[in-house]
C-alpha cells in the first residue's frame, strides 16, 4: 500500500519487480533442495541404489516438476476459490508438521541419548498429534455451540501447536528410553558427537580472496540509490519526493563509499603484492 500510495508509477513497476525476482529466486531454491531430498534420501538409497548420475539428474528434473505444479495449482486453487486464505493455510501446515519434522532434526543434533527410534516415534506421535487437532478444529469445534470462529481458528490453533510440541518431544524421549540400548548406534552416536566436539583448526578454513561479487553489490547500491533520486525528483506527492530524494541520497552515498572502498583495497593490494615481488 505504501508503494502505491507514495511511489510514482516507474518505481512501482520496479518494486513489483523486485518481488517477483525475490519470490522467484526463493521457490526456485526451495524446489531445488526439495527435489535433491526426494532423489539422494529417497529415490537413491530406496528404490533404485543403482541408479547412474544420469537417470538421478532425470528424475531431479521430474520431482521439480512434479513440485513445481503441485505449488501452482495449489495457488490457483487458493485465488479463484475464496475459501481459504493464505495465511491460514500457512499457520495451518507450520502447526500440523513444524513440530514433528524440526524437533527430531535438531534433537539429533543437540541430544546424545536421542536414538533413531526415539526421533521416529517423535515425528510419528507428533504427526498423528497434529492430524488429531487439525480434524478437531476443521470438522468438530465449529459445530460445538457457544465457540467462536476467531476462538477457532487463532486460539485453538495456537493450543495445537504447543499440543504437538509436547507429544512430539514426549515421543522422542519414550522412543530413546523405552528400547533395548543398540550399543552399535550408541558408537555411532558417540563418533558423531565426537567429532561435533572437536575444534576446526585454522589449516581447515578456506580463505576466499577474491570478492567477485563485491563489485556488482557496489554497483547496484550506487544505481539503486540514484534511481531512488529520479523518483523523488518526478514524484507528484511532496511527502513521496522527500522519501525517495533522502533514502535515494543515503544509498548512493553508501555505494560511493564502498566503489571507493573497494578501489582503495585494491591499490593496497597491489602495493603489497609489489612489496612481496
Amino acid at each position: 500500500l505504501l508503494v502505491l500510495q507514495l511511489l510514482p508509477v516507474v518505481m512501482v513497476g520496479i518494486i513489483v519487480a523486485a518481488m517477483f525476482s525475490a519470490t522467484m529466486a526463493a521457490i526456485s531454491s526451495d524446489l531445488n533442495a526439495m527435489a535433491s531430498v526426494l532423489t539422494r534420501d529417497f529415490y537413491l538409497p530406496i528404490l533404485r541404489p543403482d541408479a547412474s548420475e544420469n537417470t538421478l539428474v532425470r528424475i531431479g528434473r521430474l520431482f521439480t516438476l512434479t513440485l513445481g505444479a503441485i505449488v501452482i495449482g495449489l495457488s490457483l486453487w487458493i485465488a479463484l476459490t475464496h475459501q481459504e486464505s493464505l495465511f491460514h493455510i500457512m499457520v495451518t501446515v507450520f502447526g500440523l508438521l513444524l513440530a514433528p519434522t524440526l524437533l527430531p532434526i535438531l534433537g539429533g543434533l543437540t541430544m546424545r541419548w536421542l536414538t533413531w527410534k526415539g526421533a521416529v516415534a517423535g515425528f510419528a506421535a507428533g504427526l498423528v498429534s497434529g492430524i488429531t487437532t487439525f480434524a478437531l478444529k476443521t470438522w468438530y469445534l465449529p459445530k460445538v455451540p457457544g465457540l467462536s470462529t476467531e476462538w477457532v481458528n487463532y486460539t485453538f490453533e495456537g493450543i495445537s501447536i504447543f499440543i504437538n510440541i509436547g507429544m512430539t518431544c514426549l515421543g522422542m524421549w519414550l522412543g530413546s528410553v523405552l528400547p533395548t540400548r543398540d550399543v552399535h548406534e550408541q558408537n555411532r552416536i558417540a563418533v558423531f558427537f565426537r567429532a561435533m566436539d572437536t575444534p576446526v583448526s585454522s589449516s581447515e578454513v578456506h580463505v576466499h580472496k577474491d570478492h567477485s561479487a563485491s563489485p556488482a553489490l557496489r554497483a547496484a547500491t550506487l544505481v539503486v540509490g540514484s534511481l531512488l533520486i529520479l523518483a523523488g525528483l518526478f514524484a507528484a506527492s511532496t511527502q513521496a519526493r522527500w522519501i525517495d530524494f533522502s533514502f535515494g541520497v543515503a544509498l548512493a552515498a553508501v555505494g560511493g563509499r564502498f566503489i571507493w572502498e573497494g578501489r582503495a583495497l585494491k591499490e593496497r593490494e597491489k602495493k603489497g603484492a609489489s612489496i612481496t615481488v
